[in-house]
């Protein structure tokens, strides 16, 4: 009798709170997933982010270096038109750096 009354107990108090349970669970699976999609956005954002320094800085530094052969062709009395030529650029852009 004891073994019964006990069980309709334990039944009565899991049929009240199973609801509630799986409610929270659920929320708790959102919450995650929500998480583990955040988490991944910012990793990508990150790498976007140190990917577009890093072009910056490289592009910069071939700017530099492309800047320096102009102007070093240029003081040894090559013509804009080869210095275009041997840097792949227009003739009006190496005349744009060199003023």
């Amino acid at each position: 009798m004891l073994f019964f009354i006990l069980y309709e107990s334990l039944a009565r108090f899991f049929n009240i709170c199973y609801p509630f349970c799986t409610k929270a669970g659920r929320r708790i699976s959102e919450i995650l997933l929500f998480s583990a999609r955040f988490s991944e956005q910012l990793f990508i954002y990150r790498a976007v982010k140190e990917a577009d320094h890093q072009g910056t800085e490289r592009g910069r530094a071939e700017g530099l270096k492309l800047a320096k052969t102009i102007f070093r062709l240029s003081a040894q009395g090559v013509p804009a038109e080869e210095i275009a030529q041997q840097c792949g650029l227009s003739a009006d852009q190496v005349r744009e750096v060199l003023e």
